[in-house]
């Protein structure tokens, strides 16, 4: 968070000797996260998109999407012993529609206040091929991965927000959020299926889900980077 802030104060000072710009009094703006010091600095994980209706008031929609899928393979003791697989993959989709109330006649900082629903859903599974490296031997994990991580839900909440944008020149601006809501996570059933290939059984155990509730401050730690057609 202190780079972000470091971040945000130095173009706040580079940027104040550049000629006057004009904030969108309609349009669209879009975005993405920014995070200067980061191997990869821009995601594409998740994107908004704002319409503005007039210069105090927009709708806006976020959109996130996220997928991994990843391989490991492990060697028996033995040069006999066959390779044991585990592939893990997950998914992510949200959605998060809302509404921004601009304020102040600043020349280029548009501060605002505002409300969002959010929409999330992730699914997860791992399988394990030759498991512990005995042939055909298989284990399956829906609903979470086989290491008790990532696990699956399906999350609806809503947040106030309160945030800003800085006009750095032109269309383009950078700007930071800062939410306080309520968010609650249904936890997906959980199902492990072992197969032994010798005695060609499948057993499964279930694991009903369960529901968590979070009500607290969210901040997103990535500078907001867009840009105002």
């Amino acid at each position: 968070m202190k780079k972000v802030i470091l971040t945000l104060s130095a173009l706040l000072a580079i940027t104040t000797f550049v000629s006057a710009q004009y904030k969108p009094s309609e349009g669209f703006t879009a975005e993405v996260n920014f995070r200067p010091f980061n191997a990869n600095p821009i995601s594409i994980n998740y994107l908004k998109a704002r319409m503005f209706l007039s210069e105090k008031m927009a709708i806006r929609l976020g959109l996130s999407l996220n997928t991994t899928n990843s391989s490991t393979k492990v060697a028996g003791a033995a040069l006999s012993d066959p390779i044991q697989e585990t592939v893990n993959k997950f998914f992510v989709f949200g959605l998060y529609p809302g509404i921004e109330m601009h304020y102040g006649n600043y020349e280029r900082l548009s501060p605002y206040f505002g409300a969002e629903i959010n929409f999330e859903m992730k699914s997860a599974s791992t399988t394990i091929s030759n498991n512990g490296n005995i042939q055909n031997d298989k284990l399956e994990c829906t609903g979470i991965w086989a290491d008790n991580t990532n696990p699956a839900y399906t999350a609806v909440g809503f947040n106030l927000l309160t945030g800003v944008d800085f006009y750095v020149y032109k269309g383009l601006y950078m700007g930071a959020e800062l939410g306080f809501g309520l968010s609650t996570f249904s936890f997906k059933e959980i199902k492990v299926s072992s197969t032994v290939a010798a005695t060609s059984v499948t057993s499964t155990i279930s694991t009903p889900g369960a529901k968590l509730s979070n009500f607290g401050v969210a901040f997103n730690p990535a500078i907001r980077l867009g840009w105002a057609f």
